[in-house]
């Protein structure tokens, strides 16, 4: 859709203000979080909603690979899978050779869609008539960013997501950047992080909660999503880092990273 004026003027001061929270935050990626992640807590705050998702999907073909959401089952999730290919908004996004934003009640009526295997299977379970959608496009694939209610979305809602946009976009791009920053820093940080026996050895020194700690760190967590995991307080976490980091000589996340992958961990 196009920003028509007097869609617009119908944005108040607490939109705009929104907009820009909103904007501001999403740059603050982290290429040791995923970006699903990341803009799952960030953009989850933009519309009200019942149901709010991240998904990831490969192209040519087109395949779901991954989803970042709350409350939405294993056998859900298969459904959504399954009858994917009967989304509404499916070859409205795959036309447009830029990110868009559509509904699935401005791509068709609800008639139509109550017809579907996927709104019977899914949607109806979850109590959603309407499902507004922003799709990114990335060299591998695409992103979409998915509130779904059982209310219509209006057209403010549209022009609020088109506002935030262009953002996600550069964010994305900053991210994509910042992993492959880290990537090179671990391969350098691997080549001076010592032999394998040596990480070993340190790695043996650990206690079982600074392995176990560690094990995250090397999988990319932050501190307060390993304190989650872990059932510790984010402080304590950081404490554990710190001795992590006195006992085996180093000083970054990243070579922890690298050693535990040399340690063969």
């Amino acid at each position: 859709m196009s920003i028509s004026e007097n869609g617009f003027n119908r944005l108040s001061a607490s939109d705009i203000e929104l907009v820009v929270k909103l904007s501001e935050r999403i740059h603050y990626t982290n290429p040791n979080e995923s970006f699903l992640n990341h803009s799952f807590v960030v953009l989850g705050e933009a519309l009200p909603c019942t149901f709010f998702s991240v998904d990831s999907y490969s192209v040519n073909p087109f395949r779901f690979e991954q989803a970042v959401n709350v409350g939405c089952s294993d056998e859900l999730n298969c459904a959504h899978q399954t009858y994917i290919h009967q989304h509404p908004l499916l070859k409205y996004f795959m036309t447009f050779s830029e990110s868009s934003v559509g509904t699935i009640l401005t791509a068709t009526s609800a008639a139509e869609f109550h017809k579907t295997d996927l709104y019977r299977k899914f949607y109806k379970v979850l109590g959603v008539e309407d499902q507004l959608a922003l799709i990114l496009r990335h060299p591998k694939g695409v992103y979409m960013f998915v509130y779904s209610r059982g209310t219509a979305f209006s057209e403010k809602e549209q022009i609020l997501l088109q506002l935030i946009k262009p953002q996600v976009s550069i964010a994305l791009r900053d991210w994509q950047s910042a992993c492959e920053l880290e990537r090179f820093h671990r391969t350098l940080e691997a080549k001076s992080a010592g032999p394998q026996d040596d990480a070993k050895r340190l790695m043996d020194d650990l206690t079982p909660r600074q392995l176990a700690v560690a094990e995250q760190v090397a999988r990319g967590l932050e501190n307060r999503q390993i304190a989650g995991l872990l059932h510790i307080s984010p402080k304590t976490v950081g404490k554990h880092l710190e001795n992590i980091f006195e006992i085996l000589g180093i000083h970054h996340r990243a070579a922890l990273a690298a050693m535990w992958e040399m340690a063969g961990r």
